[in-house]
């Protein structure tokens, strides 16, 4: 004979909900971190774009908006993006993704229509840095992806959520073999 610890509903959905909670809170504290970050790095832009790209017509008041704006959308997009792949959401996947490249795109499309006649190495650097960022984006996803998913093979219900619980207070039944 053997013995199986049934855990009651309650307190099975009481180890998930801490588990759960602490992931909802570190995901949001990663996500607030990388506003913060794209702000930081979208104030790296309007210095940049009022220092050389005034003089081609880039009128850097208007850029400053539409860059801010458009990294609040990107930033915050790209973060939701991530939770809906990680979390399998897949219909939500696709419009996270199509705003993520709307914000990351809106501030370099602007610059690209209202500047006249760019030099060619100032135009091959920002497709450079747009490419970049891109191709940046999908390796680390892959990569974030891939940890996520031997973490989560890892964490089956009877593994890794439940261990540490207080399996004495379980209920206890013999099952006849």
């Amino acid at each position: 004979m053997s013995i199986i610890h049934l855990m009651t509903t309650g307190q099975i959905q009481s180890a998930m909900g801490a588990q759960g909670y602490a992931a909802r809170l570190n995901r949001r504290s990663a996500a607030i971190m990388w506003v913060i970050a794209s702000l930081a790095y979208a104030v790296l832009r309007i210095s940049m774009a009022d220092r050389f790209l005034k003089k081609y017509g880039l009128n850097t008041f208007w850029f400053a908006i539409i860059e801010l704006l458009a990294t609040v959308v990107f930033s915050v997009a790209s973060a939701r993006f991530v939770g809906a792949v990680l979390d399998r959401r897949s219909k939500q996947t696709f419009g996270w993704l199509g705003l993520t490249l709307a914000g990351f795109l809106a501030a370099d499309v602007y610059t690209i229509l209202v500047t006249n006649q760019l030099p060619d190495n100032i135009t091959f650097l920002m497709f450079f840095a747009i490419s970049l960022g891109i191709v940046g984006t999908v390796v680390g996803l892959f990569f974030q992806l891939r940890d996520t998913g031997h973490q989560l093979a890892g964490h089956e219900l009877a593994g890794h959520e439940l261990a540490g619980h207080d399996l004495a207070n379980a209920h206890s039944y013999e099952v006849p073999q």
